[in-house]
């Protein structure tokens, strides 16, 4: 391997952006050599070409003695350059979400007197028992109709089941959860970028991330869930 390796070569074999070297410059964890063209002498950042010039020396060695260059290649550098891979392109999911129509509520006329069923023995005379049979068949009629009215307003789209409601609540949480772990995954690559963090950091963050994200959305799957559980109660 020879002593001197470019910049942007440098930066690829020990994983970090090749935008990102002088940052570790200015921190002091390595020392970049290179020229200044008359377009940029005395600016505080190198033109593109000068920059693509600029090169690492593992040789190099602090006035203490210490081989910075060497010492952070070896650090992060990988043992064998992995081959480039084409960056493959995740579709990402768009859930629709799904708006319930309002239930339209409908009043059920107040039944007539009930009449007092314990009087009605053998000895009953015969107008307590028709007036009976009387209010038996307007509490049947009005059951009729409200199985009518629920099946008119189910055809109308006004009413769907509850199970249906949960299941689009489930879905849309799982969804959810995909993307804000994608999201957050990209937001802790630029992170560990931005401040040159090891493995175990990242590994720490990915894990912190996910158990908020994941309570988070549970705990309002949940809260949904107990406000259907009354409508499901009243419709068994």
């Amino acid at each position: 391997m020879s002593n001197t390796i470019p910049r942007k070569e440098f930066a690829e074999q020990c994983g970090i952006a090749n935008n990102a070297m002088p940052v570790y410059v200015a921190r002091g964890k390595i020392v970049m050599i290179g020229t200044r063209c008359s377009k940029c002498d005395g600016k505080k950042k190198p033109c593109k070409e000068c920059s693509e010039r600029e090169y690492i020396d593992l040789n190099y060695r602090n006035p203490e003695g210490k081989y910075l260059n060497l010492d952070f290649y070896k650090k992060f550098a990988q043992k064998e350059p992995e081959p480039k891979q084409e960056k493959v392109v995740k579709e990402k999911m768009v859930v629709h979400p799904t708006f319930i129509k309002p239930v339209t509520l409908i009043k059920t006329p107040p039944p007539e007197d009930e009449p007092d069923l314990s009087d009605l023995s053998e000895n009953s005379t015969d107008g307590k028992l028709d007036k009976a049979i009387k209010y038996s068949s307007i509490k049947d009629k009005q059951a009729a109709t409200r199985i009518k009215e629920l099946q008119e307003a189910k055809m109308r789209g006004e009413l769907i089941p509850v199970n249906l409601v949960q299941e689009t609540i489930q879905s849309f949480a799982e969804a959810v959860k995909k993307s804000y772990s994608d999201a957050g995954e990209h937001l802790i690559m630029l992170i560990s970028e931005r401040l040159g963090a090891q493995e175990h950091d990242k590994a720490f963050m990915r894990t912190k991330l996910l158990d908020t994200t994941n309570k988070a959305i549970d705990d309002s799957v949940n809260m949904a869930q107990e406000k259907l559980k009354p409508v499901s109660t009243s419709d068994e």
